[in-house]
């Protein structure tokens, strides 16, 4: 389980009924047990008038986007905050944002986040590992560098609620450089995984019809990330 409980905390604000209960769906309540066959008559017995859903704040989510082949790049600034921080491995964790304005981009595409430490504003080019057919959040998965500047600060000081300014998206690295070839061959090493699990992602989530063989490498077991993902995405 999420430490924030999501995505069912979400769906706990935005699925509630007047009597204060979520509800996911409506189902039906049978009278009596046994099977059922193609054909046989139903009665129904009782009916009960539908919920009214209040939907509260949420966005409808957009389209999916294009994989366009190409570079795409954004030239504004934009105001990231951080709603969220999970651990992939013992060095690598990814961190989520919500984004003012949001933006589309490619799966495999890089943002360059703009902090500002020590009261001075550096850049480093993070590969965006979300993908973009989950449109309200970005996130970036990081490996703690032990000289990295901008890496031991995300991995410590930077708390949930922060705001850091970014720009991008950008690189011709992404899903759309493959262009029709259904056969894809991923391969990546170390924090290389990034581009490829978000490639994966938006393959699943638009169910495209790709034959995918993804190798990755890593130094030990405890260093391979997103383990229970890829086992569901194979």
């Amino acid at each position: 389980a999420r430490p924030d409980s999501e995505p069912l905390a979400l769906l706990g604000r935005q699925r509630r009924g007047p009597d204060g209960k979520v509800y996911f769906g409506q189902f039906l309540i049978p009278r009596s047990t046994g099977r059922i066959h193609l054909g046989d008559p139903v009665e129904v017995l009782a009916r009960k008038p539908p919920l009214v859903i209040s939907l509260g704040t949420a966005s409808k989510v957009a389209r999916l986007p294009a994989p366009a082949g190409g570079t795409s790049a954004t030239s504004g600034e934009r105001l990231l905050t951080c709603v969220g921080m999970t651990d992939e491995t013992h060095d690598l964790r990814t961190f989520r944002f919500s984004v003012e304005p949001p933006f589309g981009y490619a799966p495999g595409q890089f943002i360059t986040l703009m902090p500002e430490i020590d009261g001075v504003r550096v850049r480093r080019n993070y590969t965006i590992s979300s993908s973009p057919s989950r449109p309200l959040q970005i996130a970036v998965t990081v490996k703690r560098a032990g000289d990295g500047y901008v890496s031991c600060w995300l991995h410590d000081p930077l708390r949930v609620g922060d705001k850091l300014m970014a720009r991008g998206p950008n690189g011709r690295f992404q899903l759309g450089a493959a262009g029709d070839n259904d056969k894809l061959l991923l391969l990546s090493a170390g924090s290389g995984v990034t581009p490829m699990i978000s490639i994966l992602r938006f393959i699943a989530d638009a169910d495209l019809a790709r034959d995918i063989v993804f190798h990755h490498s890593a130094r030990t077991a405890r260093d391979m990330p997103f383990l229970g993902e890829l086992d569901l995405l194979r």
